[in-house]
């Protein structure tokens, strides 16, 4: 027993002696970790009985089973996270507000058209106030718009000129508003709330 305390005692020794930082068996031992050695020289003796023996205790073996305390000690590294707002695949997503001139917000269908070539994405959003999110748009300039899926409602919504003016009656520029789209960004703000314009404002219903 008392030979086992005195390499102890010498190990702890030579390691608060080596500075801010040593290096334990291959392991960097930080400052902090030096002066809480002596619960870690604790925890070793508790956590790793197999290397107790009758004979000696070598500092070999004692290096080790710090070194082993030490990595089972060590927090986990974080899982990797996506940046909020970003996504991690080739395409863009556009989010924004949905507004209707009337007491509530039917189901309707938000297109993004792309200006190079008039292809669309869509979007089912099924009504109530509040915000959209619309995923999976491929990089290039799109213009937004939506049409009530009840095909009964004729009118059209778009994000506008008029939009950003505010709505009011001097707003009386409807053209659509051209959004950049990149892959793994989020673009916000694209409100689609001008159901004001005159037809034929808009692409047509596809």
């Amino acid at each position: 027993m008392h030979k086992k305390t005195g390499v102890y005692g010498i190990l702890i020794m030579a390691i608060l002696a080596c500075g801010p930082c040593v290096v334990v068996n291959g392991t960097s031992v930080s400052e902090t970790d030096m002066t809480n050695i002596a619960n870690i020289t604790a925890y070793a003796m508790t956590t790793t009985p197999q290397l107790v023996s009758t004979g000696d205790w070598g500092a070999t073996q004692f290096a080790m089973a710090v070194q082993s305390t030490l990595t089972a000690m060590a927090p986990m590294p974080d899982e990797p996270t996506v940046e909020p707002g970003r996504d991690s695949s080739g395409t863009g997503t556009a989010t924004g507000g949905i507004c209707f001139p009337s007491e509530g917000v039917p189901a309707v269908t938000v297109y993004a058209q792309n200006t190079a070539d008039n292809s669309l994405v869509r979007l089912d959003y099924p009504g109530g106030w509040g915000d959209y999110v619309f995923p999976g748009i491929p990089p290039g300039d799109y213009v937004f718009f939506a049409y009530p899926e009840d095909e009964s409602i004729t009118m059209a919504g778009g994000y506008t000129q008029a939009v950003l003016c505010g709505l009011g009656a001097e707003c009386t520029d409807h053209s659509l508003i051209v959004v950049h789209i990149e892959a793994g960004v989020t673009v916000e703000g694209v409100d689609i709330c001008d159901w004001y314009a005159p037809d034929g404002s808009f692409p047509p219903r596809p």
